[in-house]
């Protein structure tokens, strides 16, 4: 079985794009504080840079250890974030942490995969 292959253009936008998704699962969160517009962009860019730091950390090593494995696809990668958010909940012992970090997690693994695009045929040497 080949690997697959995709094209990098849409792979690197793919990997600056999908946090900054991740904080669309957040912000239901962040309505009930009331806060104000000042303190609300704050919020929002505290956020952006913790998606970006627990998606490089977490999703970049998961993207990593996929593709050792020759696991790529979309559906391997959105499993990967469902076991992700499962093994958090199990570890904190809190149902709730599947309502908080579900979303996030989710929004930004399905956003890479539609950035990504489909994969390509690779050409033959």
């Amino acid at each position: 079985m080949s690997a697959a292959v995709y094209d990098r253009k849409r792979m690197r936008k793919a990997f600056l794009l999908a946090p900054a998704f991740s904080v669309l699962g957040v912000l239901p969160f962040l309505f009930n504080l009331n806060l104000a517009f000042s303190g609300f962009l704050i919020a929002i860019l505290a956020l952006t840079i913790l998606c970006y730091l627990i998606g490089t950390i977490f999703g970049g090593v998961g993207y990593l250890i996929l593709k050792l494995l020759n696991r790529t696809q979309s559906a391997w990668l959105i499993g990967y974030a469902v076991v992700l958010v499962v093994v958090v909940a199990i570890f904190y012992r809190d149902p709730y942490a599947l309502l908080s970090l579900g979303p996030p997690a989710l929004i930004g693994a399905g956003a890479f995969c539609w950035l990504r695009g489909p994969q390509t045929n690779p050409t033959p040497v």
